[in-house]
């Protein structure tokens, strides 16, 4: 089954999610893979291949660690293979997250939206776009999806 690239998922919806900065455009040519939302939280573990969202509060905590911990909090994110960040309810992103979102090919977007309503439309959003493409396989095959979902 085909899947899903991080473009697909967020084109045409920048006004849902208020989305009015995005970086690191090379990665929305990226397989979304089994797309899930994630809000971070500093000490908490960040799962594999997620989108994740940061709250203003933990942007701020990241960024006032020395700057080897952020680099190495940065890496962290590529080796968990974390293709999308989202940054609510804030205005332009710090300089270095903009050269690693480029660098990375992760994409980076900005929102007016606070954390949460952020998570649930992108959340939202996902389900609309997964079951979209699931429904609109030829039949024969949609019939199996049903089956086993």
């Amino acid at each position: 089954m085909k899947r899903l690239t991080l473009g697909e998922i967020i084109s045409g919806s920048e006004e849902r999610l208020e989305i009015f900065y995005v970086g690191g455009r090379n990665g929305l040519n990226r397989e979304a893979g089994h797309p899930f939302v994630q809000p971070y939280q500093v000490g908490r573990m960040i799962m594999p291949d997620g989108l994740l969202i940061l709250s203003p509060e933990s942007l701020l905590q990241l960024n006032s660690m020395p700057e080897l911990h952020i680099q190495a909090f940065l890496n962290h994110l590529v080796d968990q293979n974390i293709s999308f960040i989202a940054i609510s309810d804030h205005g332009r992103p710090p300089e270095n997250w903009r050269i690693f979102s480029e660098d990375s090919d992760i994409v980076l977007c900005v929102s007016r939206h606070n954390a949460y309503l952020l998570e649930s439309r992108l959340t939202g959003l996902i389900r609309e776009k997964v079951d979209g493409l699931k429904y609109s396989m030829p039949t024969s095959s949609r019939s199996m999806t049903r089956a086993f979902c």
